[in-house]
């Protein structure tokens, strides 16, 4: 389950590992000039300006978060208040070998219930941890609130992760809703018209300019790539202030490093 970027101050944190991809690939040296949006306050403006020395190339930058479902940033703050009252219960009882909770995310955003849903997995969990064996699981009777806990003897844990102790997962959510961006759902597609329509109002004054949109996609649409943003534009088409769209995934590069991942979907390469 990936989590929502920080949002405020100056973006170039989210910005730069972007410029130093273009720089790589076009062979480039565009730098920082100014975080155009905390500069200048008096008018929509575009959150980053980059300048090419060596050809006086600028490009402003406007980094904007698509989700989905639209209350997935309540839901998944739940999840996690969830797994925390989980973990502070349970982490002497399982810390002295790896055991693994997979729940089901989005089982509720009222704090009461999921305080009543952590009550019930800590009881079941304490009260049969120590007749566990590897193969056994211990889980749900309720079909509405599926959830289990069992030995992670997989061996698939990462070096990063710790070998013994709980690690609480959340199986990926289809994105069935999705799956056909020739019909979208229709909040989703506009979701995706006020950020363009947003973008375009802040490189108004940037036309001479270099104007990027940069998505940052979250929830159950951060793994839709080229494909199917490819048929979406030829239903939603860019402003023609948006000179060019990229998609930045944040993700695992290999099985220990974590980076940016960067796509360009408009225009066409």
């Amino acid at each position: 389950m990936g989590c929502l970027p920080n949002s405020g101050g100056c973006e170039r944190q989210r910005t730069e590992p972007f410029v130093q991809h273009l720089n790589a690939i076009e062979h480039t040296s565009y730098r920082h000039e100014a975080c155009l949006d905390l500069v200048i306050r008096n008018r929509p403006q575009p959150e980053v300006l980059y300048v090419e020395p060596s050809t006086a190339q600028r490009m402003v930058i406007e980094r904007k978060t698509l989700v989905w479902p639209i209350d997935y940033a309540e839901r998944h703050q739940a999840d996690h208040f969830l797994a925390n009252r989980i973990m502070d219960e349970l982490r002497e009882l399982t810390a002295d070998a790896p055991y693994r909770l997979t729940l089901q995310s989005g089982i509720s955003i009222d704090r009461q219930e999921l305080y009543d849903v952590a009550q019930e997995i800590i009881t079941q969990v304490t009260a049969h941890i120590a007749d566990l064996r590897p193969g056994d699981v211990i889980g749900s009777v309720r079909s509405d609130l599926p959830w289990e806990f069992y030995l992670d003897v997989s061996g698939e844990r990462s070096d990063v992760s710790p070998q013994k102790g709980l690690i609480v997962r959340w199986p990926q959510n289809s994105a069935e809703s999705l799956l056909n961006p020739n019909r979208l759902p229709t909040r989703l597609a506009s979701e995706i018209i006020k950020c363009f329509q947003s973008c375009a109002r802040k490189f108004t004054e940037y036309t001479d300019d270099r104007r990027v949109l940069l998505l940052d996609q979250c929830g159950e649409m951060k793994y839709l790539g080229l494909w199917w943003w490819e048929r979406v534009l030829t239903s939603i088409s860019p402003p023609q202030e948006i000179s060019e769209l990229w998609l930045a995934i944040y993700d695992w590069l290999t099985d220990r490093e974590e980076g940016w991942i960067f796509q360009k979907l408009y225009p066409p390469a």
